[in-house]
Protein backbone atom coordinates (compact mmCIF):
# COMPACT_ATOMS: atom_id res chain seq x y z
CA UNK A 1 0.00 0.00 0.00
CA UNK A 2 1.77 3.02 -0.96
CA UNK A 3 0.20 5.76 1.08
CA UNK A 4 2.05 9.26 1.92
CA UNK A 5 1.18 11.19 4.76
CA UNK A 6 1.24 15.45 5.01
CA UNK A 7 1.95 17.34 7.94
CA UNK A 8 0.46 20.68 8.50
CA UNK A 9 1.06 22.83 11.48
CA UNK A 10 1.01 25.97 12.97
CA UNK A 11 -1.08 29.10 11.26
CA UNK A 12 -3.04 27.98 8.96
CA UNK A 13 -4.77 31.23 7.66
CA UNK A 14 -2.94 31.23 4.06
CA UNK A 15 -4.67 27.66 3.25
CA UNK A 16 -7.75 28.70 1.08
CA UNK A 17 -5.83 31.25 -1.03
CA UNK A 18 -3.97 28.30 -2.04
CA UNK A 19 -6.62 25.81 -2.23
CA UNK A 20 -7.06 24.17 -5.83
CA UNK A 21 -2.87 24.57 -6.04
CA UNK A 22 -2.80 22.50 -2.70
CA UNK A 23 -5.50 19.67 -3.91
CA UNK A 24 -3.59 18.83 -6.97
CA UNK A 25 0.21 18.69 -5.08
CA UNK A 26 -1.21 16.61 -2.06
CA UNK A 27 -3.98 14.80 -3.51
CA UNK A 28 -2.89 10.81 -2.62
CA UNK A 29 -1.90 12.24 0.97
CA UNK A 30 -3.61 11.84 4.30
CA UNK A 31 -3.80 15.10 5.82
CA UNK A 32 -2.73 15.71 9.49
CA UNK A 33 -2.98 18.91 11.19
CA UNK A 34 -1.68 20.20 14.53
CA UNK A 35 -3.06 23.68 15.09
CA UNK A 36 -4.58 26.32 17.63
CA UNK A 37 -8.17 27.34 17.83
CA UNK A 38 -8.20 30.17 16.37
CA UNK A 39 -7.87 27.97 12.69
CA UNK A 40 -11.02 26.33 13.89
CA UNK A 41 -13.46 28.27 10.95
CA UNK A 42 -11.36 27.16 8.28
CA UNK A 43 -12.51 24.38 6.16
CA UNK A 44 -10.24 21.50 5.38
CA UNK A 45 -12.74 19.11 3.79
CA UNK A 46 -11.00 19.67 0.71
CA UNK A 47 -8.07 17.56 1.62
CA UNK A 48 -8.42 13.95 2.81
CA UNK A 49 -8.28 14.78 6.44
CA UNK A 50 -6.90 11.77 8.63
CA UNK A 51 -6.57 14.13 12.05
CA UNK A 52 -6.63 17.34 13.15
CA UNK A 53 -5.54 18.59 16.68
CA UNK A 54 -6.40 22.18 18.68
CA UNK A 55 -3.50 22.57 20.56
CA UNK A 56 -5.40 24.48 23.28
CA UNK A 57 -8.28 21.67 23.70
CA UNK A 58 -5.38 19.55 25.32
CA UNK A 59 -4.36 21.13 29.03
CA UNK A 60 -0.88 19.07 28.89
CA UNK A 61 -0.05 20.78 25.69
CA UNK A 62 -1.19 23.81 25.87
CA UNK A 63 0.87 24.21 29.03
CA UNK A 64 3.91 23.26 27.66
CA UNK A 65 3.58 25.27 24.91
CA UNK A 66 3.03 28.09 27.03
CA UNK A 67 6.07 27.05 28.90
CA UNK A 68 8.06 26.57 24.95
CA UNK A 69 7.07 30.64 24.83
CA UNK A 70 8.18 31.92 28.07
CA UNK A 71 12.48 30.89 26.65
CA UNK A 72 13.83 32.62 25.46
CA UNK A 73 14.19 31.76 21.72
CA UNK A 74 11.69 29.24 22.99
CA UNK A 75 9.29 30.07 19.79
CA UNK A 76 11.52 28.08 17.47
CA UNK A 77 11.19 24.73 19.47
CA UNK A 78 7.09 25.62 19.10
CA UNK A 79 7.83 23.70 15.37
CA UNK A 80 9.23 20.29 17.04
CA UNK A 81 6.75 20.38 19.42
CA UNK A 82 3.97 20.25 16.72
CA UNK A 83 5.77 17.91 14.19
CA UNK A 84 6.48 15.95 17.07
CA UNK A 85 2.89 15.58 18.45
CA UNK A 86 2.04 14.91 14.76
CA UNK A 87 4.14 12.00 13.99
CA UNK A 88 3.03 10.42 17.52
CA UNK A 89 -0.47 10.83 15.44
CA UNK A 90 0.74 9.12 12.74
CA UNK A 91 2.00 6.24 14.83
CA UNK A 92 -1.08 5.22 16.36
CA UNK A 93 -3.06 5.51 12.73
CA UNK A 94 -0.59 3.11 11.56
CA UNK A 95 -1.38 0.68 14.70
CA UNK A 96 -4.87 0.56 14.75
CA UNK A 97 -5.39 0.53 10.85
CA UNK A 98 -2.33 -1.80 10.03
CA UNK A 99 -0.26 -0.14 7.88
CA UNK A 100 2.63 2.20 7.38
CA UNK A 101 3.49 5.23 5.14
CA UNK A 102 5.53 5.01 2.00
CA UNK A 103 6.42 8.80 2.61
CA UNK A 104 5.90 11.45 4.49
CA UNK A 105 5.64 15.42 4.08
CA UNK A 106 5.55 18.94 6.72
CA UNK A 107 4.90 21.95 4.80
CA UNK A 108 4.42 25.63 6.09
CA UNK A 109 1.50 26.67 4.88
CA UNK A 110 2.34 30.38 4.41
CA UNK A 111 4.68 29.37 1.47
CA UNK A 112 3.72 30.31 -1.82
CA UNK A 113 3.44 27.15 -3.99
CA UNK A 114 3.48 27.42 -7.75
CA UNK A 115 1.56 24.31 -9.60
CA UNK A 116 4.87 23.12 -11.11
CA UNK A 117 6.10 22.19 -7.57
CA UNK A 118 4.70 18.86 -8.12
CA UNK A 119 7.53 18.35 -10.09
CA UNK A 120 9.91 18.19 -7.61
CA UNK A 121 8.15 16.14 -4.55
CA UNK A 122 10.19 13.20 -4.88
CA UNK A 123 7.38 9.69 -5.00
CA UNK A 124 9.70 7.66 -3.81
CA UNK A 125 12.71 9.97 -1.64
CA UNK A 126 16.38 7.72 -1.55
CA UNK A 127 17.17 5.80 1.87
CA UNK A 128 18.94 7.77 3.50
CA UNK A 129 17.88 11.16 2.01
CA UNK A 130 15.85 14.22 3.86
CA UNK A 131 14.80 16.57 1.19
CA UNK A 132 14.24 20.19 2.74
CA UNK A 133 13.55 23.70 1.91
CA UNK A 134 14.38 24.94 5.29
CA UNK A 135 11.93 24.66 8.07
CA UNK A 136 9.34 25.70 4.67
CA UNK A 137 8.99 22.13 3.57
CA UNK A 138 10.33 18.82 4.40
CA UNK A 139 10.25 14.93 2.80
CA UNK A 140 11.71 11.66 3.45
CA UNK A 141 10.30 7.97 3.70
CA UNK A 142 8.95 6.88 6.21
CA UNK A 143 12.30 4.95 8.01
CA UNK A 144 14.30 8.28 7.40
CA UNK A 145 11.33 10.59 9.02
CA UNK A 146 10.89 8.28 11.95
CA UNK A 147 14.34 9.00 13.14
CA UNK A 148 12.90 12.62 14.00
CA UNK A 149 10.34 11.06 16.32
CA UNK A 150 12.33 12.25 19.22
CA UNK A 151 13.87 15.25 18.30
CA UNK A 152 11.72 17.43 20.28
CA UNK A 153 13.15 16.09 23.64
CA UNK A 154 16.53 16.06 22.54
CA UNK A 155 16.73 19.98 21.38
CA UNK A 156 14.49 20.27 25.19
CA UNK A 157 16.54 17.96 27.01
CA UNK A 158 19.97 18.56 25.55
CA UNK A 159 20.52 20.88 22.60
CA UNK A 160 18.37 23.71 24.07
CA UNK A 161 20.88 26.37 26.19
CA UNK A 162 24.49 24.59 25.01
CA UNK A 163 27.12 25.51 23.07
CA UNK A 164 27.77 22.55 20.82
CA UNK A 165 30.39 21.08 19.35
CA UNK A 166 28.44 20.47 15.43
CA UNK A 167 28.67 17.32 13.07
CA UNK A 168 31.85 17.50 10.84
CA UNK A 169 30.90 17.31 7.19
CA UNK A 170 33.48 15.01 5.42
CA UNK A 171 33.67 14.92 1.67
CA UNK A 172 31.32 11.48 1.41
CA UNK A 173 28.56 13.07 2.68
CA UNK A 174 26.28 15.42 0.55
CA UNK A 175 25.32 17.99 2.05
CA UNK A 176 23.54 20.97 -0.16
CA UNK A 177 23.37 24.05 2.00
CA UNK A 178 21.40 25.27 -0.01
CA UNK A 179 18.34 23.12 1.20
CA UNK A 180 18.50 25.25 4.26
CA UNK A 181 19.65 28.24 6.34
CA UNK A 182 23.34 26.60 5.93
CA UNK A 183 25.26 28.99 4.48
CA UNK A 184 25.83 31.47 8.04
CA UNK A 185 27.36 27.94 9.43
CA UNK A 186 30.09 29.19 8.43
CA UNK A 187 32.74 26.61 6.91
CA UNK A 188 35.92 25.48 8.12
CA UNK A 189 38.91 25.48 6.03
CA UNK A 190 40.23 22.34 4.74
CA UNK A 191 42.39 20.32 7.40
CA UNK A 192 45.45 19.02 6.86
CA UNK A 193 43.45 15.20 5.52
CA UNK A 194 41.77 17.62 3.32
CA UNK A 195 38.16 17.29 4.35
CA UNK A 196 35.87 20.27 5.56
CA UNK A 197 33.93 20.86 8.43
CA UNK A 198 31.52 22.85 10.34
CA UNK A 199 33.00 25.51 12.76
CA UNK A 200 32.64 23.78 15.86
CA UNK A 201 30.88 26.45 18.23
CA UNK A 202 28.48 28.81 17.61
CA UNK A 203 27.90 31.40 20.55
CA UNK A 204 25.52 33.58 21.42
CA UNK A 205 22.19 31.58 20.87
CA UNK A 206 20.24 29.70 23.21
CA UNK A 207 18.82 27.41 20.64
CA UNK A 208 20.31 27.48 16.52
CA UNK A 209 17.31 25.18 14.97
CA UNK A 210 19.61 25.43 11.61
CA UNK A 211 22.76 24.21 13.20
CA UNK A 212 21.23 21.80 15.52
CA UNK A 213 18.85 20.16 12.95
CA UNK A 214 21.45 19.72 10.75
CA UNK A 215 24.08 17.93 13.40
CA UNK A 216 21.13 15.68 14.07
CA UNK A 217 20.30 14.55 10.66
CA UNK A 218 24.59 13.69 9.90
CA UNK A 219 24.74 12.15 13.59
CA UNK A 220 22.16 9.93 11.99
CA UNK A 221 24.48 9.12 8.45
CA UNK A 222 21.74 11.26 6.06
CA UNK A 223 22.21 12.72 3.06
CA UNK A 224 20.61 16.64 2.56
CA UNK A 225 19.10 17.41 -0.80
CA UNK A 226 16.86 20.21 -1.44
CA UNK A 227 13.29 19.47 -1.95
CA UNK A 228 12.02 22.20 -4.42
CA UNK A 229 14.52 23.58 -7.08
CA UNK A 230 14.05 27.57 -6.37
CA UNK A 231 13.56 30.25 -3.55
CA UNK A 232 10.51 30.12 -1.62
CA UNK A 233 8.77 32.89 -1.11
CA UNK A 234 6.07 34.04 1.54
CA UNK A 235 2.86 35.98 1.93
CA UNK A 236 3.15 39.09 2.44
CA UNK A 237 2.84 39.76 6.25
CA UNK A 238 0.63 37.15 6.83
CA UNK A 239 -0.14 37.01 10.28
CA UNK A 240 -1.60 40.29 10.38
CA UNK A 241 -4.84 41.35 10.33
CA UNK A 242 -6.32 44.44 8.05
CA UNK A 243 -6.07 47.17 11.34
CA UNK A 244 -3.10 45.38 11.93
CA UNK A 245 -1.06 45.95 8.81
CA UNK A 246 -2.69 49.40 8.20
CA UNK A 247 -1.00 50.35 11.86
CA UNK A 248 2.32 48.74 10.75
CA UNK A 249 2.95 51.06 7.49
CA UNK A 250 1.60 54.08 9.97
CA UNK A 251 4.11 53.67 12.55
CA UNK A 252 6.69 52.72 9.98
CA UNK A 253 5.71 56.14 8.43
CA UNK A 254 6.36 57.75 11.42
CA UNK A 255 9.81 56.76 12.29
CA UNK A 256 10.50 57.74 8.94
CA UNK A 257 9.01 61.08 9.48
CA UNK A 258 10.37 61.36 13.22
CA UNK A 259 7.21 62.06 14.79
CA UNK A 260 8.10 59.80 17.69
CA UNK A 261 4.94 60.90 19.49
CA UNK A 262 2.61 58.83 17.60
CA UNK A 263 4.41 55.69 17.97
CA UNK A 264 4.68 56.58 21.66
CA UNK A 265 0.86 56.91 21.75
CA UNK A 266 0.49 52.93 20.41
CA UNK A 267 3.05 51.63 22.83
CA UNK A 268 -0.28 50.09 24.99
CA UNK A 269 -1.45 48.07 22.48
CA UNK A 270 -0.61 44.20 21.95
CA UNK A 271 1.44 44.17 18.98
CA UNK A 272 2.66 41.52 16.91
CA UNK A 273 6.66 40.49 16.32
CA UNK A 274 7.34 43.13 13.28
CA UNK A 275 6.71 46.22 15.12
CA UNK A 276 9.78 45.46 17.65
CA UNK A 277 12.35 46.63 14.98
CA UNK A 278 10.53 49.66 14.94
CA UNK A 279 10.29 50.75 18.40
CA UNK A 280 14.32 49.89 18.71
CA UNK A 281 14.91 52.47 15.77
CA UNK A 282 12.92 54.82 17.81
CA UNK A 283 14.98 53.87 20.44
CA UNK A 284 17.92 55.17 19.03
CA UNK A 285 16.25 58.22 17.18
CA UNK A 286 15.10 59.93 20.43
CA UNK A 287 16.62 61.90 23.16
CA UNK A 288 14.05 61.97 25.56
CA UNK A 289 13.90 59.90 28.55
CA UNK A 290 10.76 58.40 28.88
CA UNK A 291 10.09 58.03 24.98
CA UNK A 292 13.92 56.32 25.25
CA UNK A 293 13.02 54.02 28.31
CA UNK A 294 9.28 53.50 26.99
CA UNK A 295 10.20 52.19 23.47
CA UNK A 296 13.07 49.80 24.61
CA UNK A 297 10.82 48.16 27.14
CA UNK A 298 8.02 47.75 24.73
CA UNK A 299 10.80 46.36 22.11
CA UNK A 300 11.72 44.08 24.60
CA UNK A 301 7.95 43.17 25.45
CA UNK A 302 7.42 41.84 21.63
CA UNK A 303 10.49 40.36 21.26
CA UNK A 304 12.96 40.19 24.03
CA UNK A 305 16.98 40.88 23.88
CA UNK A 306 17.27 42.11 20.14
CA UNK A 307 20.64 42.36 18.97
CA UNK A 308 23.34 45.44 20.02
CA UNK A 309 20.44 47.13 22.18
CA UNK A 310 20.05 44.88 25.26
CA UNK A 311 23.67 45.92 27.10
CA UNK A 312 23.30 49.60 26.37
CA UNK A 313 19.62 49.60 27.86
CA UNK A 314 20.46 47.70 30.78
CA UNK A 315 23.31 49.36 31.79
CA UNK A 316 21.95 53.00 31.29
CA UNK A 317 18.27 51.85 33.10
CA UNK A 318 20.50 50.34 35.84
CA UNK A 319 22.32 53.66 36.67
CA UNK A 320 18.65 55.35 36.49
CA UNK A 321 17.46 52.90 39.04
CA UNK A 322 20.42 51.54 41.24
CA UNK A 323 20.29 52.33 45.05
CA UNK A 324 23.22 51.36 47.30
CA UNK A 325 22.67 50.11 50.79
CA UNK A 326 25.81 49.56 53.08
CA UNK A 327 27.60 47.92 50.30
CA UNK A 328 24.96 46.32 48.36
CA UNK A 329 23.20 47.74 45.60
CA UNK A 330 19.48 47.23 44.36
CA UNK A 331 17.84 47.30 41.21
CA UNK A 332 14.10 47.64 40.94
CA UNK A 333 12.92 47.23 37.69
CA UNK A 334 9.22 47.62 37.82
CA UNK A 335 7.23 47.73 34.88
CA UNK A 336 3.92 47.79 35.54
CA UNK A 337 1.23 47.03 38.39
CA UNK A 338 -0.17 43.84 38.17
CA UNK A 339 2.02 41.82 37.13
CA UNK A 340 4.29 39.30 39.54
CA UNK A 341 7.82 40.23 41.31
CA UNK A 342 11.05 38.05 40.92
CA UNK A 343 13.61 38.90 43.44
CA UNK A 344 16.86 37.58 42.63
CA UNK A 345 19.74 37.43 45.49
CA UNK A 346 23.18 36.91 43.71
CA UNK A 347 25.51 34.33 45.12
CA UNK A 348 29.23 33.94 46.24
CA UNK A 349 31.77 35.95 44.32
CA UNK A 350 29.20 37.48 41.42
CA UNK A 351 29.82 41.12 42.60
CA UNK A 352 28.36 44.16 39.75
CA UNK A 353 30.45 46.82 40.77
CA UNK A 354 33.94 47.47 41.57
CA UNK A 355 35.42 50.86 42.57
CA UNK A 356 32.24 52.57 41.05
CA UNK A 357 32.37 50.43 37.41
CA UNK A 358 30.55 47.86 36.33
CA UNK A 359 32.17 44.63 35.59
CA UNK A 360 28.85 42.79 34.63
CA UNK A 361 25.06 42.81 35.17
CA UNK A 362 23.55 41.64 38.10
CA UNK A 363 23.19 38.11 38.30
CA UNK A 364 20.28 37.35 37.13
CA UNK A 365 19.39 39.39 34.64
CA UNK A 366 20.66 37.19 32.11
CA UNK A 367 17.58 34.64 33.04
CA UNK A 368 15.25 37.34 33.33
CA UNK A 369 15.38 37.73 29.49
CA UNK A 370 15.32 33.89 28.71
CA UNK A 371 12.40 33.10 30.56
CA UNK A 372 10.44 36.03 28.27
CA UNK A 373 7.76 36.73 31.51
CA UNK A 374 6.78 39.84 31.61
CA UNK A 375 7.27 40.63 34.98
CA UNK A 376 8.89 42.85 37.81
CA UNK A 377 12.07 42.26 39.05
CA UNK A 378 14.46 42.85 41.91
CA UNK A 379 18.17 42.69 41.88
CA UNK A 380 20.17 42.56 44.84
CA UNK A 381 23.55 42.29 44.68
CA UNK A 382 27.26 42.75 46.83
CA UNK A 383 29.14 45.45 45.20
CA UNK A 384 32.92 44.23 46.08
CA UNK A 385 32.78 41.51 48.87
CA UNK A 386 30.48 38.55 49.96
CA UNK A 387 28.75 39.70 52.74
CA UNK A 388 26.37 37.48 53.00
CA UNK A 389 23.63 40.05 53.35
CA UNK A 390 24.42 40.21 57.10
CA UNK A 391 23.68 43.58 57.10
CA UNK A 392 20.90 45.17 59.67
CA UNK A 393 20.85 48.55 57.17
CA UNK A 394 19.94 46.05 53.87
CA UNK A 395 17.59 44.01 56.01
CA UNK A 396 15.74 47.56 57.18
CA UNK A 397 15.38 48.88 53.49
CA UNK A 398 14.09 45.53 52.08
CA UNK A 399 11.45 45.65 54.99
CA UNK A 400 10.14 48.50 53.51
CA UNK A 401 10.16 47.54 49.74
CA UNK A 402 8.47 44.24 51.43
CA UNK A 403 5.82 46.38 52.95
CA UNK A 404 4.54 47.82 49.21
CA UNK A 405 4.71 44.02 48.00
CA UNK A 406 2.16 43.23 50.19
CA UNK A 407 -0.64 41.07 48.03
CA UNK A 408 1.72 40.56 45.35
CA UNK A 409 2.70 37.19 43.46
CA UNK A 410 6.66 37.68 44.56
CA UNK A 411 8.72 34.74 43.77
CA UNK A 412 12.25 34.51 44.74
CA UNK A 413 15.06 32.77 43.23
CA UNK A 414 18.75 32.16 44.02
CA UNK A 415 22.18 30.06 44.66
CA UNK A 416 24.04 29.21 47.54
CA UNK A 417 24.72 32.73 49.19
CA UNK A 418 21.66 33.77 46.70
CA UNK A 419 19.65 31.29 47.90
CA UNK A 420 20.29 32.25 51.59
CA UNK A 421 19.37 35.89 50.53
CA UNK A 422 16.06 34.85 49.33
CA UNK A 423 15.41 32.48 52.01
CA UNK A 424 16.35 34.76 55.09
CA UNK A 425 14.63 38.08 53.66
CA UNK A 426 11.76 36.31 52.36
CA UNK A 427 9.16 37.10 54.96
CA UNK A 428 10.08 40.44 55.21
CA UNK A 429 9.69 40.60 51.49
CA UNK A 430 6.34 39.14 51.29
CA UNK A 431 8.10 35.75 48.65
CA UNK A 432 4.86 33.76 48.69
CA UNK A 433 7.12 30.96 46.58
CA UNK A 434 10.82 30.41 45.99
CA UNK A 435 13.47 28.44 44.06
CA UNK A 436 16.43 27.62 45.72
CA UNK A 437 19.45 26.44 43.98
CA UNK A 438 22.06 24.70 46.90
CA UNK A 439 21.17 26.76 49.64
CA UNK A 440 23.05 27.55 52.11
CA UNK A 441 20.48 27.81 54.89
CA UNK A 442 22.36 28.94 57.81
CA UNK A 443 26.55 29.51 58.71
CA UNK A 444 25.10 28.96 62.32
CA UNK A 445 27.58 26.17 63.73
CA UNK A 446 25.09 24.82 65.85
CA UNK A 447 22.17 24.68 63.13
CA UNK A 448 24.57 23.65 60.17
CA UNK A 449 26.79 21.31 62.37
CA UNK A 450 27.66 19.33 59.43
CA UNK A 451 29.13 22.12 57.23
CA UNK A 452 32.66 22.87 57.77
CA UNK A 453 33.62 24.43 54.14
CA UNK A 454 37.09 25.87 54.22
CA UNK A 455 35.73 28.29 52.17
CA UNK A 456 33.05 29.94 54.77
CA UNK A 457 35.63 30.06 57.11
CA UNK A 458 36.11 33.76 57.44
CA UNK A 459 32.51 34.23 56.93
CA UNK A 460 31.39 32.23 60.10
CA UNK A 461 32.66 35.32 62.07
CA UNK A 462 29.38 37.48 61.08
CA UNK A 463 26.58 37.75 63.52
CA UNK A 464 24.74 34.16 62.97
CA UNK A 465 22.59 34.83 66.02
CA UNK A 466 20.47 37.48 65.19
CA UNK A 467 17.60 38.52 62.79
CA UNK A 468 18.07 37.37 59.23
CA UNK A 469 20.50 34.81 59.99
CA UNK A 470 18.50 31.23 59.41
CA UNK A 471 16.66 30.91 55.63
CA UNK A 472 14.55 28.45 57.22
CA UNK A 473 12.43 30.38 59.44
CA UNK A 474 11.73 32.69 56.78
CA UNK A 475 9.73 30.74 53.87
CA UNK A 476 6.88 28.44 53.48
CA UNK A 477 6.63 27.32 50.05
CA UNK A 478 8.88 26.49 47.10
CA UNK A 479 11.27 24.15 45.40
CA UNK A 480 14.49 23.25 46.42
CA UNK A 481 17.07 22.01 44.20
CA UNK A 482 20.13 19.72 45.55
CA UNK A 483 22.54 16.99 44.98
CA UNK A 484 21.49 14.66 47.52
CA UNK A 485 24.54 12.71 47.26
CA UNK A 486 26.06 15.84 48.78
CA UNK A 487 26.24 15.38 52.74
CA UNK A 488 26.74 19.23 53.15
CA UNK A 489 23.89 20.48 50.55
CA UNK A 490 21.41 17.82 51.47
CA UNK A 491 22.28 18.99 54.96
CA UNK A 492 21.04 22.47 53.98
CA UNK A 493 18.29 21.17 52.07
CA UNK A 494 16.91 19.14 54.46
CA UNK A 495 16.17 21.74 56.87
CA UNK A 496 13.96 23.30 54.90
CA UNK A 497 10.22 22.10 54.62
CA UNK A 498 9.53 22.30 50.67
CA UNK A 499 9.88 20.39 47.86
CA UNK A 500 12.59 18.96 47.43
CA UNK A 501 14.02 17.76 43.86
CA UNK A 502 17.41 16.24 43.91
CA UNK A 503 19.86 16.42 41.10
CA UNK A 504 22.60 13.51 41.94
CA UNK A 505 26.34 13.21 40.82
CA UNK A 506 27.25 16.97 40.73
CA UNK A 507 28.11 18.72 44.00
CA UNK A 508 27.44 22.33 45.01
CA UNK A 509 28.10 23.84 42.03
CA UNK A 510 24.85 22.21 40.13
CA UNK A 511 24.21 25.10 37.78
CA UNK A 512 26.98 24.14 35.50
CA UNK A 513 24.77 21.25 35.22
CA UNK A 514 21.42 21.80 34.96
CA UNK A 515 19.52 21.80 32.19
CA UNK A 516 18.65 25.56 31.76
CA UNK A 517 14.84 24.70 30.78
CA UNK A 518 14.58 23.28 34.35
CA UNK A 519 15.39 26.56 36.17
CA UNK A 520 13.31 28.30 33.52
CA UNK A 521 10.18 26.22 33.92
CA UNK A 522 10.03 26.14 37.58
CA UNK A 523 10.03 29.57 37.72
CA UNK A 524 7.75 30.38 34.79
CA UNK A 525 5.39 27.74 36.95
CA UNK A 526 6.21 29.54 40.00
CA UNK A 527 5.56 33.13 38.42
CA UNK A 528 2.54 32.39 36.47
CA UNK A 529 0.86 30.53 39.58
CA UNK A 530 0.52 26.84 37.71
CA UNK A 531 1.15 23.24 38.63
CA UNK A 532 4.83 21.77 38.22
CA UNK A 533 4.59 18.70 36.85
CA UNK A 534 6.83 16.15 38.44
CA UNK A 535 6.72 14.32 35.33
CA UNK A 536 8.22 17.22 33.02
CA UNK A 537 10.99 18.03 35.70
CA UNK A 538 12.16 14.06 35.39
CA UNK A 539 12.82 14.80 31.55
CA UNK A 540 15.22 17.63 32.22
CA UNK A 541 16.85 15.93 34.69
CA UNK A 542 18.21 13.18 32.56
CA UNK A 543 20.01 16.29 31.07
CA UNK A 544 22.56 15.02 33.12
CA UNK A 545 23.19 11.77 31.38
CA UNK A 546 24.68 13.12 28.73
CA UNK A 547 27.74 15.16 30.80
CA UNK A 548 31.17 13.49 31.13
CA UNK A 549 31.55 14.75 34.05
CA UNK A 550 28.57 13.55 35.99
CA UNK A 551 30.38 10.05 35.48
CA UNK A 552 33.48 11.30 36.22
CA UNK A 553 31.65 12.34 39.73
CA UNK A 554 30.15 9.54 40.38
CA UNK A 555 32.38 7.22 40.18
CA UNK A 556 34.81 9.41 41.90
CA UNK A 557 32.70 9.59 44.77
CA UNK A 558 31.66 5.51 44.87
CA UNK A 559 28.44 6.37 45.45
CA UNK A 560 26.98 3.53 43.13
CA UNK A 561 25.34 0.68 43.98
CA UNK A 562 25.66 -2.18 41.93
CA UNK A 563 21.72 -1.17 40.64
CA UNK A 564 23.30 2.56 39.73
CA UNK A 565 26.53 1.39 38.29
CA UNK A 566 24.51 -0.66 35.72
CA UNK A 567 22.58 1.90 34.84
CA UNK A 568 25.38 4.49 34.65
CA UNK A 569 27.24 1.97 32.43
CA UNK A 570 24.09 1.91 30.12
CA UNK A 571 23.82 5.48 29.15
CA UNK A 572 27.31 5.83 29.50
CA UNK A 573 27.69 4.09 26.11
CA UNK A 574 24.43 5.29 25.17
CA UNK A 575 25.91 9.07 25.10
CA UNK A 576 29.12 7.88 24.46
CA UNK A 577 31.11 9.90 27.43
Amino acid sequence: MNKKALIITGRIACLLSQKKILMDLFQNHDVYVITSNEYKDIDLSFFHLKSILYIEESTDFKQEQEFLLSLNEGSKLLQWQKLHLAILKIRDIELSEGFEYESITKVRTDIIFDAKDSNFFPISPCENTFYMNSDFCFSANRKVFMLLSDFYYKCLTFYYGRELPLCVIDKDQKVDLKAGRFNWIRLANNNPNGSSGIEQSINKLKFSSEAVFLTEILNNDLSIKRLIDRDLKLFSHRYMSVEIEKLYDGAKKSLQENKLDKLFNIISLELPNEFADIFRDAYFKTTDLEYKQAFIKKAHSIRPAGPGIAKEYQLSYLMLNKKVIDEHLIFIDKVADNLPWLIIFSPMDKFLVKGHEFVQDPWGVELVKKIDVEVNCIYISAIGKNTWYRSKLLAEYLSEIGKQLKGCNVVGYGFSMGAFGVSSFGEVLNIKEVLLVSPVSTLNKEAAYFDNSPKYLAYRKLDWDGDFSDGVRNIKSGYCLFDGLSVVDKGHADRFIINKISFVGMGHNITRAINSGLVYYILVCLLKQKDIKYSTIAKFLRYKRTLPEYYRKMSERNFSSPKRLKILTKFKRKHQV
